[in-house]
């Protein structure tokens, strides 16, 4: 799921129920999600896994762990079309200067 963008109560709570997304949290950075869920008592209750600076999946303790898993923009819910929009538009600023940096080198 991308982006739901519907006033339908049933239809938000279906969709998130279905793929248990009150049980995902995303945390900006990997000291925070350790610091957080390392710890049974610091866990927040039913997470399931965390998300972490859209690379890595964290799992709370009792049985701590994280992956790497790079996420595309695809796989993170965005509260709003216009949270896309400016995400999509950072992702071509990002790409555009790496082109010039690649172009440079040659």
């Amino acid at each position: 799921i991308d982006c739901v963008d519907t006033n339908n109560p049933t239809v938000f709570n279906t969709l998130i129920d279905s793929v248990q997304m009150e049980k995902i949290i995303v945390i900006p950075t990997a000291s925070e999600a350790q610091s957080i869920l390392k710890n049974k008592e610091t866990v927040p209750l039913n997470l399931r896994y965390a998300v972490v600076e859209a690379k890595y999946m964290y799992y709370p303790a009792p049985h701590y762990r994280s992956y790497y898993k790079m996420y595309r923009s695809r796989n993170i819910l965005r509260s709003s079309i216009e949270e896309m929009v400016a995400d999509l538009k950072r992702q071509i600023k990002a790409e555009e200067v790496e082109y010039s940096r690649l172009k440079t080198l040659q």
